[in-house]
Formats: C-alpha cells, sequence, structure tokens
C-alpha cells in the first residue's frame, strides 16, 4: 500500500506544527524564563504544570471524542485555536503567578488536542497503522526545521523573541486541523474503560510509560541549562536538540521493521536500557561534545522506540469504543503525571547539588523502569514476538 496518499499529507501538517512548537519550546524555553527572572523551582514549577494537564485534559476531554459522532474533530480544531488565544495572554506580563495560571490554561487545551490526532491518524490509517511511525515523523522533521531556525534567531537577536516564535507555532495548528477528515461514521456506545485497567499488562504498561517520562523529566527541564553552565552557546544547544530528533525521524522511518522483526513490547522494554546510557554519558561527560553527541543520538531510542512502540501497545489493548481514552491515558500516565514529577523532582534538586547529580538519579529511575519492562514481555506473552497488528488481549 502507498504510504503517502492526500489524506497520509493532511495528516502529517498537523504532527509538524504541534511538535513544531515543541522544537521551539524545549530547548529555549527554560532560558527564555531563566533570563526574564525566575529561579530554578519557579522553572521547574512553571514547567511541571504544562506537563501536569497532560495527566488531566486528554482523559477530561477524551470520553467525549469517543462517545459522540464526530466530535474528536470538533474538539481539536476547537482546542488548537484555545491553546493559541490562551498562550498570547503572556504578552500581558503577568507576575509569577499569572504565568503560572496562564501556561495551565493553554497547555489544557494543547495537550487535549494531540490524543484526538492520535486517534484520527489511527483510524485513518485503517489496515496501514504499522506506517503511522513515517506519519509521525513529521512532527520531528517540524521539531528539527524550528529548533534549528530558532537557534539561528535566537543567537542573533534575542530570547525574548521566543514567545512570538511559539505563538507562530500555536497558530499554524489551527488551520492545520482543517485538513483532517474523522474516517469513524458511528458513535460509540459509551463503556467504563476501567476493565481494560484491571489487566496486569495493561497496568504496567501505563506505570512504565509513567516512570520513562520522569527519568526525561531533568532532561526537559534543564538540558538546555545544564549545557550553557558547560560552556555551549544557546545556538549550539539548540542545534543539539535538533540532531536528537533527527536521530528520532530516522528510527521512525525503520520503525514498521523493527516491530515486524523484534516486537512492540521487546522495543518497548529496550528503551529503558538505553534511557539509563543516555543519561550517565550527559552526567559524565557534558564537556566531551563527541560523547554528547552519541547521547543524543540516542534519542531516536530513548523516544523514537519508547513511542512508537507505546502507541503500539495501546492500539493494540485498547479496542475501538475506547482508542481516544487509551491515548490519552498513555499521553497522562507518560508525559503528564510522570513528566511532571521529573520536571518538579529536577527543579528541587537542582539548587541542592549538582545537575549531575539529578541526571544520575534519572539513570536509576530508568534501570528500575527495564527491570519491570522485562516483566511485561510475559505479562503480554510477547516474549518470542509481538505482531503491530495483533489484537489479542494481554494476561
Amino acid at each position: 500500500m502507498m504510504l503517502w496518499p492526500r489524506r497520509y499529507t493532511k495528516l502529517s501538517a498537523f504532527y509538524f506544527f504541534y511538535f513544531g512548537s515543541l522544537g521551539i519550546y524545549l530547548p529555549y524555553w527554560s532560558p527564555y524564563l531563566d533570563s526574564i527572572n525566575f529561579n530554578a523551582a519557579q522553572i521547574g514549577s512553571l514547567l511541571a504544570v504544562v506537563l501536569f494537564t497532560k495527566a488531566i485534559a486528554p482523559y477530561v476531554t477524551g470520553w467525549l471524542g469517543d462517545y459522540f459522532i464526530n466530535s474528536r474533530l470538533h474538539l481539536l480544531r476547537l482546542f488548537s485555536l484555545l491553546s493559541f488565544l490562551c498562550f498570547c495572554l503572556l504578552f500581558l506580563a503577568p507576575s509569577y503567578t499569572g504565568f503560572l495560571l496562564i501556561c495551565f490554561l493553554f497547555s489544557f487545551f494543547w495537550n487535549a488536542a494531540l490524543p484526538k490526532a492520535e486517534a484520527i491518524t489511527m483510524d485513518s490509517l485503517g489496515h496501514a497503522r504499522y506506517q503511522y511511525s513515517k506519519v509521525r515523523l513529521w512532527g520531528s522533521i517540524g521539531f528539527i526545521v524550528c529548533a534549528v531556525a530558532a537557534s539561528f534567531v535566537v543567537e542573533r537577536y534575542d530570547l525574548l523573541l521566543v514567545p512570538w516564535l511559539v505563538a507562530l507555532l500555536l497558530f499554524m495548528l489551527w488551520p492545520a486541523t482543517h485538513l483532517l477528515r474523522d474516517r469513524r461514521q458511528k458513535a460509540q456506545s459509551y463503556q467504563t474503560i476501567f476493565h481494560l485497567l484491571k489487566r496486569p499488562a495493561v497496568f504496567l504498561l501505563l506505570v512504565l510509560c509513567g516512570l520513562s517520562q520522569l527519568s526525561h523529566g531533568p532532561y526537559y527541564a534543564f538540558f538546555s541549562l545544564y549545557m550553557r553552565d558547560h560552556g555551549y552557546s544557546d545556538g549550539d544547544i539548540g542545534l543539539l536538540w535538533a540532531f536528537a530528533v533527527f536521530a528520532e525521524v530516522i528510527i521512525f522511518v525503520v520503525m514498521p521493521l523493527l516491530l515486524t522483526r523484534f516486537g512492540s513490547v521487546v522495543l518497548f522494554a529496550s528503551s529503558f536500557l538505553f534511557s539509563a546510557l543516555r543519561w550517565c554519558l550527559i552526567a559524565y561527560w557534558p564537556h566531551q561534545l563527541p560523547l554528547i553527541i552519541f547521547a543524543q543520538a540516542l534519542h531516536a531510542v530513548t523516544f523514537g522506540v519508547y513511542h512508537a512502540a507505546a502507541i503500539a501497545l495501546i492500539d493494540r489493548w485498547f479496542p475501538s469504543g475506547f482508542q481516544v481514552r487509551g491515548h490519552s491515558l498513555y499521553s497522562g500516565t507518560s508525559f503528564g503525571i510522570g513528566g511532571a514529577l521529573g520536571v518538579l523532582m529536577a527543579g528541587w534538586l537542582w539548587s541542592e547539588g549538582s545537575g549531575a547529580h539529578v541526571f544520575l538519579i534519572s539513570a536509576a529511575i530508568s534501570l528500575l523502569g527495564f527491570v519491570l519492562a522485562v516483566s511485561l514481555c510475559y505479562l503480554a506473552g510477547d516474549h518470542q514476538q509481538s505482531k503491530f497488528l495483533s489484537r489479542r488481549p494481554p494476561r
């Protein structure tokens, strides 16, 4: 089946602009907050509230997308517009408390949008679900393009332009959603999701997703500042972020083959082991550029493989009628609860000790995740082979 009929290109546009905004936000939001005189604890809390809304916004709004006919697409368009409008309130230069409230509002709608786009994408792909990673890679391309462009803007001008760049990308999300069509035709009879969560493999999967992003919290919050403290310029830091996501693009291209060859659970488990290695490299050798470049290349596994394998398992274990809530739970427990706790942990510990110690804690969390993920292989019955399209429920 050809990957790029027109509807797949239209799916890719949303991912390009959504993750393009992250390409500016992740490398430069912490330095921007630092430049306007927020301290480490305040920066941690401002980043954490954005992640915290990932835990509540997708699921609060998720059942609407599963229950009502075509509401997923209408909600996606509405939330994309509201995220831009709320973000623009930051230009009123509020106090720390006002900044915190506005970040909560804009990120609530921003984070509510993505699971609906993921569910629409999976339904649009139909029997070509295994090609998801090749659609999602356009989000990574958007991240790279915007991170590299922002690195030149920030180097030549000023960090104060960062919120303007983020606002531009958030605005572009809204027209991108009007390219999408929701292929689902029937309303779903509402059912609770708790019977799925009682399955040990499903529950453990969500716990592991939380642990994965808990270990990533210090990286998302303070990697830019950590690199700056070790002599890297803002432009160099942006390029390091872009290189990490370039590695992610490469892995997304080959993920269908990897999923077929190794199985989603085995790949999911391996991401934790590589995460531990990555955080150790950053902790011990921040001055060694070749090792930092290698650590950034590991993003291909620590996020790319992790995310594609997790999406495969969510799609596999949450049948029709539960898709949006399944993706919402994944987003909420991983990037929401796990990511928010990781950022808060980093914010509290950063001023108490060295950044290296915080990254070593991340490595320990990743090793714990790997031990638990090995048991997931047996709970899922996938210790030999797991097929992406298999709908066999876990034990």
